[in-house]
């Protein structure tokens, strides 16, 4: 689970995927659209704490794991990665990403809630 989080992290893997990084961190609606033109999901901040930074996440259709079995697990590592690159992009800080509710564990959507890593080297 480690490297599939590592190489959703790689903002050169993930953006090349989906556009032009530099538009993407222009316009979050830019990015949800590329996210949702290219099936990978359907993005959605529900929360954000300007304070702090927290930031909770959804993904719909999500291409991981929409459409699996109900497994009790949560199995968006990718995802996890992946959403802590952007944020860093977005920011300039690095990011935990920690998936909280997974289609996969019976969720209608994936939750992920992402927190300014605190400890990471300035």
């Amino acid at each position: 689970m480690f490297k599939v989080f590592h190489i959703g992290e790689e903002k050169d893997f993930s953006w090349s995927m989906i556009g032009n990084i530099a538009e993407g961190r222009r316009n979050l609606a830019s990015l949800q659209n590329s996210l949702e033109v290219h099936k990978i999901g359907i993005l959605r901040i529900e929360k954000f704490d300007p304070r702090t930074g927290d930031v909770v996440l959804t993904a719909g259709e999500d291409l991981d794991c929409s459409g699996l079995p109900v497994t009790g697990d949560q199995v968006c590592n990718y995802d996890e990665g992946f959403l802590s690159g952007v944020l860093k992009e977005y920011t300039g800080k690095d990011y935990l990403v920690k998936e909280v509710d997974c289609w996969a564990s019976g969720a209608s959507v994936c939750r992920f809630e992402a927190n300014v890593d605190q400890q990471a080297k300035v």
